[in-house]
């Protein structure tokens, strides 16, 4: 599942300061500015953006299994979630 093309800034991202960033190689990657607000609404917001590519691996993996009992609803929330993690 991993083998699936991203799209996105590959690697794990992780909240610095108000930046949601990556490691690339040695350099980190600027990927997103969240609000400089230190609100615990807008540190959630990082976070969950941070998390953004765990998540969609996440939720591969759960619409892989689902598939193999057919399990349609949740299958087809997965498709709609990794479709719009992944356009």
């Amino acid at each position: 599942m991993t083998n699936q093309p991203q799209g996105h800034t590959p690697g794990k991202w992780v909240v610095n300061g108000e930046w949601v960033s990556a490691r690339e190689n040695i350099d980190m990657v600027k990927i997103a500015r969240i609000n400089t607000d230190q609100t615990n609404e807008w540190q959630a917001n990082r976070r969950l953006c941070a998390a953004a590519p765990e998540l969609l691996e996440a939720c591969r993996a759960a619409l892989f299994f689902c598939n193999q009992g057919h399990q349609d609803g949740p299958v087809i929330a997965l498709q709609r979630a990794i479709a719009k993690a992944s356009s």
